[in-house]
């Protein structure tokens, strides 16, 4: 699996609450073993990483105010 990454999103959100918490998995060489993060992302946090890894633009939309995911890389 070199060079690939895996993520697993479970999205149950009821949308009345504000501390909704989601729990996603991501798997792959680039992500350091039993990490874990403790900062509050959302699915557009998801999008920027992509978009940054990859060298893409944003979509200029939420994804390109949205904080990339961190702390969990090799």
């Amino acid at each position: 699996m070199k060079d690939m990454l895996l993520v697993v999103t479970f999205d149950e959100d009821d949308k009345s609450t504000s501390n909704n918490h989601i729990y996603t998995a991501v798997y792959g060489d680039s992500v350091q073993p039993g990490s874990v993060s403790q900062n509050a992302y959302t699915h557009y946090s998801l999008l920027r990483t992509i978009e940054d890894t990859l060298g893409l633009g944003t979509l200029g939309q939420n994804d390109a105010s949205a904080a990339p995911i961190t702390g969990i890389w090799r």
